[in-house]
């Protein structure tokens, strides 16, 4: 038998990169680079459409100022920055959840909350005995004013929560008690009211990202994040005390006019209690509510701001995030 060169020895497999597959022709590098180029012209073209449509209704309503601001100075919005205020940071359901319980076991007068969507059966705590949402309100509502305000749910059942959803939600809750629960349906086709806000007798607030439902996720999460059979909610709220909390009251009030015609007094303000200059900013769209008709993009004016400020780096987490805002003018 004559030897063969290992040149020629035979593997049985066809000569081609080892990332190809049999049956699957791979895309020419010239044709691939073309329509990653024109996609990205395409997405650019969107990006400064969306930006331009955005800029022109700004400037309508006299706030292009919020996509121009450049200091980190506090926003021109309705209410002013105001000083004497104590400020909490809670990260985390599990720190958060257990204050709200704690505060609002201490009512006396009044409280309101505002938020996306709610499940009656949360639990406040996670004791022996837990402290349920939908209990802990309807015992303060034999005594004084509970007023719940949640958004009206997607316009399409496709969304969630639908609006068949949230006046079950909203049923559920207040049925067979004293709880005042409003629909907010305040908003355009395709938008929703994400606020989430608590105010205990005009005394202390809640503000953040932490909703008081267990959809997509149960929110007494924990900084460990320990597996726990179930999907967490990594979150953070603010606990405001002071002049400040004036502002976050006032702003429920102005929605619960909105959606039930009832007016409420204007809130008292506060005394100091802290050393903490705050300002409550906001985002309320042009004529959406009678009383704001011109809106308020505060949040968007300090955002534009705090950002054009950067001088080393810029971190942002966010379970949402829309680019298209800062668009090329991102520093």
């Amino acid at each position: 038998m004559s030897e063969q060169h290992d040149d020629d020895t035979s593997t049985g497999r066809e000569p081609r990169p080892a990332d190809s597959v049999a049956g699957v022709s791979t895309t020419p590098r010239a044709f691939e680079s073309v329509t990653v180029k024109l996609g990205h012209a395409f997405g650019e073209r969107i990006d400064r459409a969306v930006r331009s449509r955005h800029r022109r209704r700004l400037r309508h309503v006299g706030w292009q100022r919020a996509l121009d601001a450049s200091g980190l100075g506090f926003a021109h919005g309705t209410y002013p920055a105001r000083p004497g205020n104590a400020l909490d940071v809670l990260v985390d359901g599990s720190e958060m959840l257990p204050a709200v319980a704690e505060a609002l076991s201490r009512a006396e007068s009044y409280v309101h909350i505002a938020g996306w969507f709610f499940s009656p059966e949360l639990q406040l705590s996670r004791d022996d005995e837990p402290v349920v949402l939908r209990n802990l309100l309807a015992e303060l509502a034999e005594r004084i004013d509970v007023r719940v305000l949640s958004w009206k749910g997607a316009p399409l059942p496709l969304f969630k929560p639908s609006r068949l959803e949230v006046r079950e939600m909203l049923d559920a809750l207040a049925r067979h008690t004293e709880i005042q629960a409003e629909v907010d349906a305040c908003t355009g086709f395709m938008h929703c009211h994400h606020e989430k806000a608590i105010v205990i007798d005009g005394r202390v607030a809640f503000v953040g990202g932490i909703d008081l439902t267990v959809d997509g996720g149960d929110p007494y999460d924990t900084p460990t994040h320990l597996a726990r059979g179930g999907i967490g909610w990594h979150d953070a709220a603010v606990r405001i005390e002071g002049p400040s909390v004036a502002d976050v009251d006032h702003h429920f009030r102005l929605r619960w006019h909105a959606v039930t015609r009832e007016s409420l007094s204007r809130p008292e303000m506060p005394d100091p209690v802290g050393d903490v200059e705050a300002q409550v900013v906001r985002t309320v769209p042009a004529g959406t509510y009678r009383a704001v008709r011109r809106g308020d993009y505060s949040i968007l004016e300090s955002y534009s701001g705090a950002l054009r400020s950067a001088e080393r780096f810029i971190y942002k987490r966010k379970a949402r995030f829309c680019e298209v805002i800062w668009g090329t003018e991102r520093r």
